[in-house]
């Protein structure tokens, strides 16, 4: 059972995991990588670097022996914006990526916790 409560996100697969909060300590290392997302001003490789590191700061807390390796397996381009925006709104952090009318509907399983 999740230690946290979060957004029940289906990454296909039948893997399910509950996205919660990012901890302080989180919003304060990875500032960098929320402001280029918030902005919108990343280029391929840095937006998908920054999607995959803060998907999985956000899992470990409720799966800490989850691996980046592991998210980087499950994480792809059908799931990545919808979970990228489950981190992004769950944590009410304003910024174009964070709002649904920029990214694409996708038939990800989302449900609040």
């Amino acid at each position: 059972m999740p230690k946290f409560k979060g957004v029940e996100f289906d990454f296909g697969g039948g893997l399910v995991y509950i996205i919660p909060t990012l901890a302080v300590t989180d919003l304060k290392r990875y500032r960098r990588e929320l402001a280029m997302l918030q902005k919108n001003d990343v280029d391929h490789t840095a937006g998908v670097d920054a999607c995959i590191t803060l998907v999985h700061a956000a899992l470990r807390r409720n799966y800490p022996e989850m691996t980046r390796g592991e998210v980087e397996s499950f994480l792809d381009m059908s799931n990545m914006l919808a979970a990228i925006k489950c981190v992004m709104n769950f944590h009410g952090l304003p910024g174009n990526l964070a709002q649904a009318g920029n990214l694409p509907k996708t038939n990800q399983g989302v449900n609040h916790g």
